[in-house]
């Protein structure tokens, strides 16, 4: 009986390497220009107005503001009467930042009577102290 030549021996390839996963979104370090991208803030007053200043620049009175902001740290005041409200913010992309404050409704004065007023349904005074 003639001898069989050797087989090969086949062995299976290596799978190749999972691709890597794709990049989260531009960054300044892949995208220079970016440092000059702008964000845009939305800034909503709920219940009334106030004084609304960005980076310590004062924008008005107002209950609304919708305007660019660069990337970076930023912070929003709202002065209404003795109340101040303050939101700071860090832009790391460019994207609507929603800003929100919320004034408590002033409480309105009591209404003077009107028409004559019947002594009789009046207080009566305090006793004065000895």
């Amino acid at each position: 009986m003639p001898r069989r030549a050797p087989q090969p021996q086949v062995r299976p390839e290596p799978a190749p390497a999972p691709a890597p996963p794709p990049p989260r979104g531009p960054s300044i370090a892949t995208n220079p220009a970016l440092a000059t991208t702008t964000a845009r803030l939305i800034v909503t007053v709920v219940g009334g107005a106030c004084a609304l200043s960005v980076d310590g620049n004062d924008r008005g009175i107002g209950s609304s503001l919708n305007e660019p902001v660069a990337l970076g740290d930023h912070e929003v005041v709202c002065l209404a009467g003795r109340d101040r409200m303050a939101r700071r913010f860090t832009v790391r992309e460019p994207a609507n930042i929603p800003v929100e404050f919320r004034i408590a409704a002033p409480v309105p004065p009591a209404a003077a009577p009107s028409g004559p007023v019947d002594p009789r349904t009046l207080p009566l005074p305090l006793p004065a102290k000895r």
